[in-house]
């Protein structure tokens, strides 16, 4: 939380908006979308950015560590465009979902995130 109030400090305070979200929840997506708009009165862009990974042979993978790369990799992009759609459909705006090149082809020990990464990359 430190790094982006220092990150935020340094930026336009007219054009900033600060607002940490749980990607892989729903509801704290949309109350970043909203407080977005609220603040600036329109949207223009949804950057879908948030990534995480679990490490280790597939076997040992848990369900747990499995679903939250998942939550977050894939539910945060859906949850993201979901949320901004209807206003950037108003603004004629644009999504950009990133990726990693870790979802055309396979890397030791990330099966969750090269999962998570090609859906992305389509």
């Amino acid at each position: 939380m430190a790094k982006l109030e220092t990150v935020a400090a340094s930026l336009p305070r007219e054009r900033t908006l600060a607002h940490p979200a749980d990607v892989s929840s729903s509801q704290a997506v949309q109350a970043a979308v909203d407080a977005a708009v609220k603040a600036f009165g329109r949207l223009d862009v949804m950057v879908n950015n948030a990534g995480t990974l679990t490490q280790g042979d597939p076997a040992g993978i848990s369900g747990a560590d499995w679903r939250k790369v998942m939550a977050v990799d894939v539910d945060g992009v859906f949850y993201g465009c979901r949320a901004a759609i209807p206003h950037l459909e108003k603004t004629r705006g644009s999504i950009i979902n990133t990726a990693s090149v870790s979802g055309t082809g396979g890397d030791w020990g990330m099966s969750p995130y090269n999962a998570a990464s090609g859906k992305k990359c389509r």
